[in-house]
């Protein structure tokens, strides 16, 4: 029977990141029945505008698809 080995102990000094942490906060604060407006990660509660998908498509078929200057 195999077992598979388990994670190095340099592992748990890793910290949540700063936005996971951000989301985990505000899941928080909702859940006790405040309102807040979280502008850190998820997924937006409305649909992507037809124009907003389009222009992904062009881009794309453009050739379009690496990631941005690291400034920005």
């Amino acid at each position: 029977m195999y077992v598979m080995p388990g994670f190095a102990d340099r592992l748990n000094g890793i910290a949540i990141s700063a936005s996971a942490a951000m989301t985990d906060k505000a899941t928080a604060l909702k859940a006790e029945g405040i309102r807040v407006i979280s502008l850190s990660s998820g997924e937006p509660d409305f649909p992507t505008p037809p124009h907003v998908v389009e222009a992904a498509v062009e881009a794309a078929r453009a050739g379009d698809t690496k990631y941005p200057p690291q400034s920005g």
